[in-house]
């Protein structure tokens, strides 16, 4: 994969034409205040610096280790993410490379609001032969959660997937709900889901999870579509770890994030 506006946007910054640079930088979908970081970077250390570093800080530590690490399962794992990013797939997914390295685990719809949402995961429970929590519409998503890993206490290899509802980050009713429901589930690790062709956005989104809930790292979706490549530049800005990236609707198209992988696209 070649990011070409990215490349052309460095081109421009070594001709030193920053205007140019920054409109083609924000065309590939990198947010207005990395691009400027980006210029002076650059000018300092070189394209291929400054791009290794960049890339390096979205490297994520091993998720065997992070789960090996838990004295007493289950592991668990809460997917964050505004509506029509993949979240839903993006769970089922991951339970799909769990169960490949033979751990346990355990989809939970925590989304009781959003018509459809127990549904969607308990399809995907079904296509994948993996057990699923009970849920209902209309229920407290935390007392799901609660269940749910009271169940699976000390369930060897266990790995909690817990599905929580996509309205808007600035919607005060769904982040009191998600404040509670991670209070609940003392998530090991905390993963917002966000679409590779967000744009300037994702700064959005990622200040308001991280503001309400924590986010340990981040999943990518739909990158088959993505031509540009900006997310991962604009992601870099907050040096936390790009855990997973998923290309379309196969349950095996999701691969676990290797920055120099990538370094080539950019550079």
């Amino acid at each position: 994969m070649k990011f070409d506006s990215v490349r052309r946007a460095f081109s421009k910054l070594l001709e030193n034409d920053e205007l140019s640079a920054r409109q083609l930088f924000l065309s590939a979908g990198v947010a207005v205040d990395v691009s400027e970081e980006l210029a002076q970077e650059v000018k300092k250390v070189g394209v291929s610096t400054a791009v290794q570093e960049r890339l390096k800080s979205l490297e994520p530590p091993s998720l065997d280790d992070l789960i090996s690490k838990k004295e007493r399962p289950p592991y668990v794992i809460v997917f964050f993410g505004v509506n029509g990013v993949g979240k839903t797939t993006a769970v089922a997914k991951v339970a799909r490379l769990l169960s490949k390295k033979r751990y346990a685990p355990f989809l939970v719809p925590a989304d009781t609001y959003r018509a459809g949402a127990i549904e969607q995961l308990s399809m995907h429970a079904k296509a994948l032969g993996l057990p699923i929590a009970n849920s209902r519409y209309g229920a407290d998503p935390a007392s799901i959660v609660f269940d749910a890993s009271k169940r699976l206490r000390g369930v060897a290899r266990s790995v909690l997937l817990i599905d929580t509802a996509g309205r808007t980050e600035v919607d005060k009713n769904l982040m009191d709900e998600m404040k509670k429901l991670v209070r609940v589930a003392s998530p090991d690790l905390r993963l917002l889901v966000l679409d590779a062709l967000t744009g300037n956005d994702v700064l959005r989104q990622v200040d308001g999870y991280g503001a309400a809930v924590g986010v340990d790292g981040f999943v990518v979706t739909k990158l088959d579509a993505d031509k540009k490549g900006g997310i991962f530049l604009t992601l870099s800005r907050y040096r936390k770890p790009v855990f997973f990236v998923s290309f379309g609707q196969d349950y095996d198209s999701l691969e676990e994030f290797k920055a120099q992988d990538w370094v080539s696209a950019y550079s």
